[in-house]
Formats: C-alpha cells, sequence, structure tokens
C-alpha cells in the first residue's frame, strides 16, 4: 500500500450508499450491466465539472509516439491510429516505413513498440492484418520466407486477420506459447499475467512450452493461468473480447485491480489505490475513451463506493468513500 500525501483536488461528490435488501442489490446489478460508470455523472454544477475537467486534464501525460526499430538499430517514430475503428482495411503497410539494409533485411526481424495510451494497425506483406492494443510490443519481418509466416507477441495484446495460405501456416509467439493458424481471425492476450488466445472465424491450434497442443474452434478462447498450468478451453463473448477495437473496455466483474490497470494502459495515467480492501470490490460496465476521464473515475466512485483524488506529487488515488 501506497503512503498518501492527502488530496489536492478531489471528487467531493459522496459516494453512493448500498442497501443490503435484494431489490436494490438487483437493480445495482442491471445498472452496472449496462456501463454505468461510463456514463456522464449525475447533474453537477458547470464549475464543478470543469473544475474536474482542469484536475484531470492537468496530470495527463504526453503523448507517446509509435516505435519502429529496424534490425540495423535506426528508430523511425510516428504518431499511432488513436482508436482503432475500421477493421475491414488498413490504408499504409508498414513496409513504407521500412529502410532497406542490405541484401537480407527483409528477413530479419523489425520491433514495432506502441506505447500506452495509443493503438496501431500494420499490414504485413502476406496481406494479413495486425491491430495493436496500447502497450503492445511485436517483432516482424518485412517479407515472409520459409515454412512459416511467423511473428512474436512481446507484450500487450493483437488482434489478427490472418491471410489464407495452408502451405504457409501464420504463427505468433509469445515467450512460452505459439498460435498456429492457416487462415484465420483470432485475438492474443498477454495482459493481465495470463495468456489468452480468443479464434474467431476458424480452427487455430496453440502449443505451449510444455508441447501440450489445445485446438480451438470458432467461438472458443483458451486461457493460461500464471504459473505453468495447461489452457483451459471456454466459450466468450465477441462484443467484450474486441471492445478494445472500437475504443471502450467492457468488464464483467473485474477487481479493482484489474480497472486500474486498463485506465493506465488506455490513458497512460497509472491509478494508485490507498486500501487493499478496495482490491475486493467487483465492477461491471464499459470504460469508454470517448467519454472525459473524470466523468469515469466519478461514476466509477459512485459504484464502489469509492472517492478519487489527486496528490500533491500530481498522482490519482482511489481511496475508500465517507460513510
Amino acid at each position: 500500500m501506497n503512503q498518501t500525501k492527502g488530496p489536492v483536488f478531489t471528487s467531493h461528490y459522496p459516494a453512493l450508499k448500498r442497501r443490503a435488501n435484494s431489490s436494490s442489490a438487483a437493480s445495482m446489478i442491471l445498472l452496472l450491466f449496462v456501463g454505468l460508470f461510463s456514463c456522464k455523472p449525475a447533474k453537477q454544477p458547470s464549475s464543478a465539472t470543469s473544475r474536474m475537467h482542469t484536475a484531470i486534464d492537468s496530470i495527463m501525460p504526453q503523448r507517446l509516439k509509435v516505435e519502429l526499430v529496424q534490425a540495423n538499430g535506426h528508430i523511425l517514430s510516428f504518431w499511432g491510429n488513436g482508436d482503432v475503428q475500421d477493421t475491414t482495411h488498413i490504408p499504409v503497410g508498414i513496409s513504407s516505413l521500412l529502410r532497406p539494409y542490405g541484401a537480407n533485411y527483409d528477413t530479419a526481424y523489425n520491433i514495432l513498440r506502441v506505447p500506452k495510451g495509443e493503438t496501431y494497425a500494420v499490414a504485413l506483406s502476406d496481406g494479413t492484418s495486425i491491430y495493436l492494443d496500447a502497450g503492445t510490443c511485436i517483432k516482424f519481418p518485412l517479407v515472409f520466407h520459409g515454412s512459416k509466416r511467423e511473428i512474436f507477441l512481446v507484450e500487450g495484446q493483437i488482434y489478427c486477420k490472418v491471410t489464407t495460405d495452408h502451405e504457409h501456416p501464420f504463427v505468433v509467439r509469445t515467450s512460452k506459447d505459439e498460435v498456429v493458424a492457416p487462415g484465420n481471425a483470432f485475438n492474443v492476450s498477454l495482459t493481465g499475467g495470463q495468456s489468452v488466445i480468443s479464434s474467431m472465424a476458424a480452427m487455430c491450434t496453440i502449443i505451449d512450452d510444455k508441447g501440450r497442443p489445445t485446438r480451438l474452434s470458432p467461438g472458443q478462447q483458451a486461457v493460461r493461468p500464471p504459473g505453468g498450468k495447461p489452457f483451459v478451453k471456454t466459450s466468450f463473448s465477441p462484443v467484450k473480447t474486441l471492445s478494445w477495437l472500437r475504443g471502450s473496455r467492457l468488464f464483467t466483474n473485474a477487481t479493482l485491480a484489474e480497472v486500474c490497470s486498463t485506465i493506465d494502459r488506455v490513458y497512460n495515467l497509472p491509478v494508485i489505490t490507498d486500501s487493499l480492501d478496495l482490491h475486493k470490490k467487483g465492477f461491471n460496465g464499459i470504460l469508454d475513451k470517448s467519454v472525459h476521464l473524470d466523468s469515469v473515475l466519478t461514476n466509477l466512485c459512485d459504484i464502489g463506493g469509492m472517492r478519487w483524488y489527486i496528490d500533491q506529487d500530481q498522482q490519482l488515488h482511489f481511496s475508500k468513500g465517507e460513510n
């Protein structure tokens, strides 16, 4: 638990009190499910809203650029796409940004880093489209050679729309596992300390670091918890899993730690929780980046019986709300 220095700016609106009866609990669950904490706050004086906007804007970090590190060490930087809205078309292939650096430059691996707060999308040489979430890093060649089309997911989350080629399967490698698909649309996430692979349109195979295969049909996902345990297959909701492509994040019974981690990734803004008791709370709803962050925080605090504030070091905190 981090020591606090007291608030400089705080969301001073009292948290909603919880009632013990079952009917109010049911209504709360219903409200949460439709994404209460992404909505705008209840009526507030415009001056108060303006002050909260200003307070949050004052601590927001500057935008960071996407970095492309070529195999020869040359670094290119450029702005991200903002929110990925169109998964049917990518206007510019990454190859247009690369500079030749020798006879074998096309087989060497390049590194693409997308910082927190940004997203990016690239078209690879075979026509495969890769969508990169905030805080994601991949390694890829300019041109695929050999029997496999292979890229590496170093960290973060990607969505792949793979051009079908049964003779040259597409492979996404992580530090422990690999996903193999001749052609498919699938999502690979390394966030939250676990591996999650979700298959959208066709069969794919996951092979873990112990050589154990897991085959996924369309509509199935495989989750591998930390600790080297085998993958477990489940069904999943594409709307929830792919919500990040539309600039929003859907939560179902998520912990506050998960919500804070997502805020950090989406806004590049770390959040400190002042009490470990807050981590026990569960949240359902939508984090929509088109909504100003102070509105998200205020409604999140109303739901969780908390308050948010900014300390003297310009750090954002969640603390227990007033009773």
